[in-house]
C-alpha cells in the first residue's frame, strides 16, 4: 500500500551509515504510518491524487523543513492530494501521519467545518495548533503502538 501513498526519492544528506524504519497500518481505508531515520534525508516527489494527508509536527521532527519552511513543534501539515512534496529531515527524525481517502476527507470537512472541501484540499497548508497536533499525535501513537503492526527496515 505504501507505493500508493508515496512516490518519492530519498537521498541521504549527511555521511555515515543510514538506518530507517517504516511502520504502517491500514484502518478503514486510511493509512496510518510512522517513519524514522538516523541520518538527515531529503525526500522529493509527488503524493497520489486519492489521499489527503495530515501530519503532526512534534519534538521528534521539528526543525526539519517542508517546501522551504522550517517546521515547528505544534505545527500540523495538511498535504494536498497529488501535491508535490519536498521535505528535509534532520538526523533522528521520527514523523507520523495519516492519509485519508479524499471522499472520506470531503465528508469530514463538510460535516465538521460546514465548508466546501476544495478550500482545504486544493493546497498544502501549515497550521500552528498545539492542542490539535497533540490530539492527532496521541491518536496516531495509539493506532501504531500495537504488537501486530507490520514494520519494515531498510
Amino acid at each position: 500500500m505504501s507505493g500508493e501513498l508515496w512516490h518519492v526519492n530519498v537521498t541521504q544528506s549527511e555521511p555515515g551509515p543510514a538506518e530507517a524504519s517504516l511502520w504502517r497500518r491500514h484502518i478503514s481505508g486510511c493509512e496510518v504510518y510512522r517513519g524514522r531515520a538516523n541520518r538527515a534525508l531529503v525526500c522529493t516527489g509527488l503524493r497520489p491524487d486519492g489521499y489527503w494527508t495530515i501530519t503532526p509536527i512534534n519534538r521528534h521532527c521539528a526543525g526539519g523543513r517542508f517546501r522551504g519552511q522550517t517546521l515547528e513543534e505544534g505545527d500540523l501539515l495538511l498535504l494536498d492530494p497529488g501535491g508535490e512534496g519536498f521535505q528535509q529531515t534532520r538526523a533522528g527524525h521520527s514523523q507520523s501521519a495519516i492519509s485519508i481517502p479524499v471522499a472520506i476527507a470531503e465528508r469530514i470537512i463538510r460535516a465538521e467545518h460546514h465548508t466546501e472541501p476544495e478550500m482545504l484540499l486544493s493546497k498544502w497548508a501549515r497550521q500552528s495548533d498545539c492542542g490539535a497536533t497533540r490530539d492527532i499525535e496521541n491518536l496516531l501513537d495509539a493506532l501504531l503502538d500495537r504488537p501486530e503492526m507490520p514494520t519494515c527496515s531498510f
